[in-house]
């Protein structure tokens, strides 16, 4: 093979696993403690600066044996922070990085914590929130819950006008049978007092609570007001979900 000979204008491209006949002139196969600076060129790594002893929550330093094989991950929070972590057996150690300072840490999954090995974990932080994935476990399918599909039916209530007469039509027997609830506002009435009031023709609550308790005796009602969600039905028996309709 003939000898090539060209100059090279920098090493500022960085490490690249490709082979030599597709790597950029200016990138390198291994590049040991050297920092590739656009401005200063190829530098010398800096340093390291002993911050501080890692410690327990006694103060007591861990010892070399105590943190060996673990497995090794890192927080940043911006400016709440940034902290070291270190999965050691099924104890979760964790660290401020600026200080070395020892934080509490309240464990919760050391059934899941089976690692023995740095490669045996996945980290991967997302905003606020690091995500701990221990690749040894064989992922499987929680057991079935005991929510039923079709089952519930949600109301939404956007207006209480004084004379308004709302209506509430459910189906929620095996024998299709469509029940009304009516409810006419009244000149006092609020969008709280319309909703949790019990009054059987002037309180839509009242109104679907009495019709409930007369007809479908097997259709339960649980009041949730939060903006506009007002009322959940739950057939507990029926074979058909209640179905809901509002008419103003």
């Amino acid at each position: 093979m003939p000898a090539v000979t060209q100059q090279i204008p920098n090493f500022l491209g960085g490490v690249s696993r490709q082979t030599d006949d597709k790597k950029l002139i200016n990138q390198l196969t291994e590049c040991v403690n050297g920092y590739p600076d656009p401005t200063f060129g190829l530098l010398k790594r800096p340093g390291m600066k002993h911050t501080n002893v890692l410690k327990k929550a006694d103060g007591t330093a861990f010892t070399k044996t105590e943190l060996a094989d673990a497995a090794w991950f890192f927080i940043d929070r911006a400016t709440a922070g940034s902290y070291i972590g270190a999965i050691k057996g099924t104890n979760l150690y964790v660290w401020t990085a600026a200080e070395g300072t020892f934080c509490t840490v309240t464990n919760t999954g050391t059934g899941y914590l089976t690692g023995t090995k740095q490669d045996d974990y996945h980290f991967r932080s997302i905003q606020d929130t690091t995500i701990v994935t221990n690749k040894t476990v064989t992922t499987a399918m929680q057991a079935d819950g005991t929510f039923v599909a079709n089952s519930q039916g949600t109301l939404k209530l956007k207006s209480v006008t004084n004379g308004d007469v709302h209506k509430v039509k459910i189906k929620g027997t095996s024998s299709g049978t469509e029940h009304t609830a009516t409810a006419t506002v009244q000149s006092s009435a609020t969008f709280t007092s319309f909703l949790t009031g019990t009054h059987a023709t002037h309180d839509l609550l009242g109104a679907v609570k009495s019709l409930i308790e007369l007809d479908i005796p097997l259709v339960t009602l649980s009041l949730m007001v939060s903006g506009t969600l007002i009322l959940m039905l739950t057939a507990l028996q029926s074979a058909e979900p209640p179905n809901l309709m509002l008419l103003s």
